[in-house]
C-alpha cells in the first residue's frame, strides 16, 4: 500500500490524536451510561436494547444443566420461518441461529434481495445473497441446504411484471446490486385470473420547464389556484398525479378487472394507491388532495400528527397535563375549540405584559370587563377553563380513550372538523387517535407525559 505520509509522521499524528480520541470515547461511554439509566428510570427499551438483551439471555448458561439457554428454545421449535429475509441484520441472524438447527436444518427463509434497498435497522443483504449463491436448487444430499426459486408472482398483472423486469434487468448486476438479474431472478406472471386486458404501463414526467411552457395544461390541474404563481416540483408532481387520478375516475373506458366479481368495472378511489420514495412530502400531498376533493388515507405516523386537527388535540392534551405552557395554551385558545380571535388574544396580553401567557389569562379573568369584546372574551375563557377543569379530573380518574371521547363530545370538535374541507378524512384522523390511545394503554403505558414521548 502507498501512504501520503511517512511512517514516523503517521505515528506522530496518532499520538497527538490519542488523547482527543480517548476523551471522545469517554464521553460516548458516559452518554451510554446516562442513556441506559434514563431508560431504566422510564421503564423503556428501544429495539436495539430488546434484541441485544434477547441474544444475551440466549447465550447464558442454564444454572442446572450448564447448557446454553438457547438449547431449550431450539428443542421446542420444529420449524423456524423467516419472512423478508433480505432485510436481516447480523444481530437478527445471530438470534435466529441461536434457536434453530443446521443438521438437519429447520429454518425456512423467504426473501427478495431486490427489495433490500433501505438498510432498515442495519440490514445486511449479503447474508441473503450468500445463501442464495451457495444453496443448491435440488441438492442430492437431503441434509444439505436447498434453494427454491419462487418466481411466479400472483399479485400483479402481466404489464406490471414486464415493466419491472425491464427496469431491473438493466440496472441490477453483481457490481451494482450484488446479484445478476437473470431468468432465475425475473418475475413471472402467475395470476391467471386477472382477465385479458393488460394496458401498457404509463409514465408521467413533470418538469418545471414543461409546466411553464404549457400553461394551458397546467391551468387544468386540480388545486392550481393561480397560473401566475410559481409551482415547486413537489406540488407540480402532486397535481400531475391528481389529474391522472381524476382522469381514471371520470373516464368510463378506464376500467379494471375485479378478481372477486370476475368482471371489468369502473375504477373507484379505493382502487388507487400512491407509493412515495419518502414521507417528507405527505403533508403537502394531503393538502393538495383535500383541496381537490379527493379522499386520501396516509399511513404515516410522522406526518399523521402534523395535520391541523391532531395538532390541536395534542396541544389540548398538553394543556390538560400542564396548563402553564404558553404555546399549547395559545394554540388551543386560537383553535375552534375555544375560538378566540387575534384581537382577543392581544386583549388578554394587555392585562399583563411581562408574565407567562397563562398568568395574563388569570389577570384578565380577575379584572372587570369594560367593553363588549372584553366581556365576550371573559365568557369564552370562563367556559373553556370550566371544561379544562373537567378534562383534568377525567385525566386523573379515567383512561385516555375516555378522556378523548369526552373532549370530542363536550367541545364538538369531531363534528366541527367534519364540516371543513376534507372533513371525512379529518374525522378519520381523530378516530385513529382514539385507536392509537387504546394501543398505547394496552402496552402498559399510563398518563399523558409518556404519550407525548411516544407520539412526538
Amino acid at each position: 500500500p502507498t501512504f501520503a505520509l511517512a511512517a514516523e509522521q503517521i505515528g506522530d499524528l496518532l499520538r497527538e490524536a490519542q488523547p482527543l480520541v480517548a476523551t471522545l470515547a469517554n464521553v460516548a461511554l458516559k452518554f451510554e451510561d446516562a442513556l441506559t439509566a434514563e431508560k431504566a428510570a422510564r421503564h423503556v427499551q428501544d429495539y436495539s436494547d430488546i434484541a441485544h438483551n434477547a441474544l444475551r439471555i440466549l447465550q447464558q448458561k442454564d444454572p442446572q444443566t450448564g447448557a446454553p439457554i438457547a438449547d431449550n428454545y431450539r428443542a421446542s421449535f420444529d420449524e423456524v420461518m423467516v419472512d423478508e429475509y433480505q432485510d436481516i441484520s447480523p444481530l437478527q441472524e445471530a438470534l435466529l441461529a441461536a434457536v434453530s438447527t443446521t443438521t438437519p436444518g429447520d429454518r425456512f427463509m423467504v426473501g427478495d434481495v431486490k427489495q433490500s434497498i433501505y438498510g432498515f435497522r442495519l440490514a445486511d443483504p449479503q447474508l441473503f445473497i450468500h445463501k442464495y449463491q451457495t444453496f443448491q436448487d435440488a441438492p442430492t444430499d437431503p441434509a444439505a441446504p436447498e434453494r427454491i426459486i419462487l418466481a411466479e408472482n400472483f399479485r400483479s398483472t402481466k404489464n406490471v411484471l414486464a415493466f419491472t423486469n425491464l427496469i431491473f434487468s438493466q440496472i441490477m448486476d453483481p457490481e451494482v446490486g450484488d446479484l445478476s438479474y437473470d431468468n432465475a431472478a425475473a418475475l413471472r406472471y402467475g395470476a391467471l385470473d386477472y382477465g385479458d386486458a393488460h394496458p401498457a404501463v404509463k409514465v408521467l414526467l413533470y418538469s418545471k420547464a414543461t409546466s411553464d411552457e404549457d400553461s394551458s395544461d397546467a391551468s387544468e390541474l386540480p388545486g392550481d389556484a393561480d397560473d401566475n404563481e410559481p409551482v415547486d416540483i413537489a406540488t407540480g408532481q402532486t397535481q400531475l398525479v391528481l389529474a391522472e387520478i381524476q382522469r381514471l375516475i371520470n373516464d368510463p373506458d378506464a376500467q379494471l378487472w375485479d378478481r372477486q366479481a370476475q368482471e371489468y368495472r369502473r375504477i373507484h378511489y379505493r382502487d388507487i394507491t400512491l407509493l412515495t420514495r419518502q414521507t417528507s412530502q405527505n403533508s403537502l400531498i394531503q393538502t393538495q388532495f383535500a383541496a381537490a376533493g379527493v379522499p386520501l388515507f396516509v399511513a404515516d405516523t410522522k406526518n399523521f400528527f402534523k395535520t391541523t386537527e391532531l395538532m390541536v388535540m395534542l396541544a389540548l392534551l398538553k394543556v390538560i397535563d400542564n396548563q402553564k405552557q404558553d404555546i399549547p395554551l395559545v394554540a388551543v385558545l386560537r383553535s375552534p375549540i375555544v375560538g378566540l380571535s387575534a384581537d382577543q388574544l392581544a386583549l388578554i396580553r394587555l392585562a399583563a405584559k411581562q408574565v407567562p401567557y397563562y398568568d395574563a389569562v388569570t389577570a384578565f379573568l380577575q379584572a372587570e370587563p369594560k367593553t363588549p369584546l372584553a366581556q365576550r372574551t371573559h365568557d369564552m375563557l370562563t367556559h373553556f377553563f370550566n371544561q379544562l377543569s373537567h378534562f383534568r379530573d377525567l385525566a386523573r380518574e379515567n383512561d385516555l380513550v375516555t378522556l378523548l371521547w369526552a373532549i370530542y363530545q363536550d367541545t364538538g370538535f369531531l363534528d366541527y372538523v367534519g364540516g371543513t374541507p376534507g372533513g371525512s378524512q379529518r374525522q378519520a384522523n381523530l378516530q385513529a387517535l382514539i385507536d392509537r390511545a387504546r394501543t398505547y394503554e394496552a402496552g402498559g403505558f399510563k398518563g399523558l407525559l409518556p404519550l407525548f414521548t411516544l407520539l412526538l
